[in-house]
This record gives C-alpha cells, sequence and structure tokens, in this order.
C-alpha cells in the first residue's frame, strides 16, 4: 500500500497554511501536513520519520526560507523543498533554485501549487529511479570489469574457488541455455550431476535435458522453461534417465539468471530413490493399519453376532417371560452396537460412519423385529459423519427409544407414527429429536430417577459419553431433544 506524503510546511500564518491544505485537497492529493514556525519544530519534523515534502515561506519572524533550505539539503537532499511566498522577487525565485530549491509558487499564483508539488514530486521519483539504474550500471560495469580480470590471473583463482562449491555439492547441477535455438541444452554441470547419470562431463555437456528427463518428462521440458522465462521457481518431481536407460526419480529446483545478456537455467536436482522408498513403506505400513482394523471391526461384529445368537436361544426357550424380555432388549442394543462395527468395516473412512445409513438400518431392523405394521416411522437424517465413539451411544440411544414406543406407545390396534431427525445445529453441534404421536410417558416421569432401565441409559449415555443435554417433551404423544458436540465436549 503507497503511504501518505507527510509535508512539512514551514509557515507563520495559520490562514495560508490553510489555503495549501485546501488546494492539495482539491487537486486530489493524498497527504497530511505538519505546520511549524520556528527553526526547533523545523529541524525536529525533518529529522523525524516520514517527510516527502517541503514547502517553506521565505520570511519568518524568527526563521526564514533560506536557512531551512540550507538545512534541508543538508539532512534530507533527497526530498523536494518548493518555496510558497508572497515577498519573494523573480530574480531571487531563480537564485533559490540554483542554491537547491525544487520550485516556487507566489502566493497570489496558488493555482501553481498543484501543479508544482506533482512536478516536484515527480522529480524526486525520478532523480530515486535515475539513482536506481544508475546503483545497476554500476554494478553492470564491475560485472564487465570482472569478466575483463577473467583474462588475467584472478580467473584460475576465481574459477577455483567456484569449482570447489560447484563440484563438492552432494547434488547434481546444471547450466541450461534457457533460449535460442540451444535451448534446454546443458551448458555446464558438476561431477556429481555426471556420476548419477551415468555419463562422463564431456558426455554430459553434448545432451539437452531432454535427454537427461525421462521419456514422459521429456516432453513437458520446453513448457518448464516457458514457465522459468516468466520469472517462475519451478520445484517439481520428476524422472531422470541414465545412460544406460534405467529411469530413477529426482526433485528439482530452479532459477533463472543472465550473463552477457543471455538466460540461463541453473537446475539442481536431488535423486529421491530412497524418499520414494520410504513412503511406499509408510503407505504399506498405512495399508497394514487398514486392514488390521477392518478385521478388528469384522471380528468384533462376529462376536457380537454370536452373542446375540446365544440369546436368541435362550429366549426361545420356554420360562421366564421377564426374562426372556431381558433377553430380547440386550440383543436389541447389542445389534445397535454391532452394526456400527459393520459399518465401519464396509467404510472407506474408518475412522467415522455415516450416521444416515446407520439409523437407517438400525430403525429398519427394529421394526421388523417387533412386527410393527400399524406404525409409520419418519426419518429426517443428515448425512453427518460420527466417530465410533459417537455413533455407539447415539445408536443405543435410538435403540431405547424406538423399543419403548414400539413396545408401550401404541396399545392394541392403535396406529401411530414415530418421527426421528438428526441434523447439524450451530458450529459443531448436533440436534437429535424423537417423537411419537402415543399415549405419552406418565406424568412427573424423570428419565434420571425412574426405574425403567431403558430410559435411566438413555439419561445416562446423552450425559455420561455424548457429554450432551437431554430435554424431555410432553403433550400429544412422547418426545426427546438431544443436543450434544462432535468434538465430544457439552454445549
Amino acid at each position: 500500500m503507497r503511504r501518505k506524503l507527510l509535508i512539512l510546511n514551514l509557515e507563520d500564518s495559520a490562514l495560508d497554511s490553510e489555503i495549501i491544505e485546501a488546494m492539495l485537497t482539491e487537486d486530489g492529493l493524498d497527504f497530511s501536513l505538519v505546520r511549524v514556525e520556528n527553526k526547533r519544530d523545523f529541524v525536529s519534523a525533518l529529522e523525524g520519520a516520514g517527510v516527502g515534502l517541503v514547502l517553506a515561506d521565505y520570511s519568518l519572524p524568527s526563521f526564514d526560507g533560506l536557512s531551512a533550505l540550507k538545512i534541508t539539503l543538508e539532512k534530507r537532499p533527497d526530498i523536494p523543498f518548493i518555496f510558497v511566498s508572497g515577498a519573494i522577487g523573480e530574480d531571487f525565485a531563480v537564485e533559490m533554485l540554483k542554491n537547491g530549491a525544487t520550485d516556487y509558487v507566489l502566493k497570489n499564483r496558488m493555482s501553481r501549487l498543484a501543479p508544482a508539488v506533482r512536478r516536484a514530486l515527480q522529480s524526486a521519483r525520478d532523480r530515486v529511479e535515475r539513482g536506481r539504474a544508475r546503483e545497476e550500471l554500476r554494478k553492470y560495469r564491475e560485472r564487465l570489469e570482472h569478466l575483463v580480470k577473467d583474462r588475467t590471473s584472478a580467473l584460475y583463482e576465481s574459477e577455483k574457488r567456484y569449482r570447489l562449491m560447484f563440484e563438492n555439492a552432494n547434488d547434481a547441477i546444471f547450466i541450461i541455455d534457457a533460449e535460442g535455438e540451444n535451448a534446454g541444452r546443458v551448458v555446464d554441470a558438476n561431477d556429481m550431476a555426471a556420476k548419477m547419470h551415468g555419463y562422463s562431463l564431456r558426455e554430459l555437456l553434448e545432451l539437452s535435458m531432454e535427454d537427461v528427463d525421462s521419456r514422459e518428462d521429456a516432453g513437458r521440458g520446453p513448457s518448464r522453461r516457458a514457465l522459468i522465462l516468466k520469472g517462475e521457481r519451478v520445484k517439481a518431481e520428476l524422472a531422470h534417465r541414465r545412460k544406460d536407460g534405467s529411469v530413477f526419480p529426482v526433485e528439482i529446483s530452479t532459477g533463472l539468471f543472465a550473463q552477457e545478456g543471455h538466460k540461463y537455467i541453473f537446475t539442481i536436482a536431488r535423486e529421491i530413490t530412497e524418499r520414494k522408498k520410504a513412503e511406499e513403506k509408510i503407505k504399506s505400513s498405512l495399508l497394514e493399519k487398514e486392514i488390521l482394523l477392518k478385521e478388528l471391526y469384522h471380528r468384533t461384529k462376529n462376536n457380537m453376532q454370536v452373542i446375540s445368537g446365544l440369546l436368541s436361544l435362550e429366549s426361545m426357550a420356554p420360562g421366564d417371560k421377564g426374562l426372556q424380555t431381558i433377553f430380547k432388549e440386550t440383543q436389541d442394543r447389542i445389534r445397535a452396537m454391532s452394526l456400527v462395527h459393520e459399518k465401519l468395516y464396509k467404510s472407506q473412512d474408518l475412522s467415522n460412519l455415516d450416521v444416515k445409513e446407520y439409523i437407517e438400518d438400525l430403525c429398519i431392523a427394529l421394526m421388523e423385529s417387533y412386527s410393527a405394521e400399524k406404525v409409520s416411522l419418519q426419518l429426517d437424517v443428515q448425512r453427518i459423519p460420527l466417530s465410533i465413539e459417537l455413533a455407539t451411544p447415539c445408536g443405543l440411544i435410538i435403540n431405547e427409544l424406538l423399543s419403548n414406543s414400539l413396545k408401550h406407545a401404541f396399545a392394541g390396534t392403535r396406529k401411530g407414527e414415530i418421527r426421528i431427525a438428526m441434523n447439524k445445529e450451530g458450529e459443531g453441534g448436533i440436534s437429535l429429536v424423537y417423537s411419537d404421536n402415543g399415549v405419552g410417558l406418565p406424568p412427573g416421569l424423570d428419565p434420571a430417577n425412574t426405574k425403567t432401565l431403558g430410559l435411566r441409559l438413555v439419561n445416562n449415555l446423552v450425559l455420561g459419553q455424548l457429554k450432551g443435554k437431554l430435554e424431555v417433551c410432553r403433550g400429544k404423544g412422547t418426545g426427546f431433544r438431544i443436543k450434544f458436540q462432535r468434538d465430544g465436549v457439552g454445549p
């Protein structure tokens, strides 16, 4: 962002200073103006950071513009100095310009002020640019002098130092012609480049980089050079070809430089065969862990199904009806947990499962288990990925609430409807709403203190595992509203 121009105004008349400020503002300049009246304040402001222009009256009661000009030329010769005065003659003004002032504006011709300021600022910028150009020219001359000295004994020492660094690098280094009919030709290379690619250095200097690149990457060589010539630094993983035709992976890093008006590409190539092997080993290890985790989910699901089958056999044996009911409820709970492991076993993401598909399958299994033909089930569940730590208690909660409704809410031949909604809510929040239009809960029933195992289990799962909040909605039928956070922190 361009910095706002700070103008130092040596002026004893506040009104004149306001006129100056108004004229420059009307011209559209972005600036701030500091007015001073004496030498001490002038020097202090001038030595502070940021002053980009001085506008000075010629004559003040305790100071004068000529002295201010001398101080400015001594301390800040880089900034423009413009006299703005009514007491300056044309001849004297010309003399001031010879002494270093940038311009002058008579107070009775203030319409000249804004153009004069703009010219002065542009002139200052031009001086800076000329200074930079002179510095560039100086550097260029130094380079030319260096080239001349290359014809002397200093060439040997310089070349020796360069070669020591060049040849002792652990990576392959190429100097490549970047433009013209020889674009892509290897101009210079270090011994490591030759050794890495199986050539002698003389053989390598007769090749182009398309000869070194693999056949697949060689066709992209011109497009890479085009990017580098635009000023882009290309860093990429490619495949290089040895003299014997074998291919190996490299990581290249490039840069562009010019010498004697011609452009060259500086390329460093590092062989990454070992790194690639390590990456493949890590991928293989991750795949093994994924297989083991899937096997764990699969075996856990199978073991739960075995337990469920044993409970089913026990429930079929003649005996206590209450015990048989307990067996069936326990089966349902095991099914809810087993289904989590089954979904994770089949999922691509082994850490999260799709809660929509999980809840749909769980509810369908329960509806079939209770032969609930006269009860309709309405599901509104978003696709929310949940970890096993959250999905399991959610499944158990829905299992308990749905089982209770199917057992108690619709007595006799009564028809009914059950609704389950689970959606995202706010930043990381999840809302689970369950309702039926059955007979409703007994008055005053508290899920935390009831003797009913199912509702106590729901309450404990919400508060203990989900770290959430449970709200019982009374009215027509039964309703429960549960809110929790995906990160396991209570809402």
